[in-house]
């Protein structure tokens, strides 16, 4: 079985060589709603993954009421 995860990101960028934004990445798990901000891609990539590991432990466990949006391929 195969679950997949959905995300929305979105980043902030300026053209102004000094602008520094402190959090400029926006993600959201799309299926549970779950939000985060960061600085950096890298933070981005490890939130992303844990978001995956702890959403599949969810629904396998039952906890997460699965949405009518996920696709479940049988292997």
């Amino acid at each position: 079985m195969t679950f997949q995860s959905s995300f929305l990101i979105r980043c902030w960028m300026s053209s102004a060589p000094d602008a520094n934004p402190v959090k400029s990445y926006y993600i959201q798990h799309v299926q549970s709603g779950a939000e985060f901000r960061c600085a950096d891609l890298l933070e981005v990539n490890q939130w992303m993954t844990s978001r995956n590991h702890s959403y599949l432990a969810e629904m396998l466990a039952g906890s997460a009421a699965p949405d009518d949006t996920i696709q479940e391929d049988a292997q």
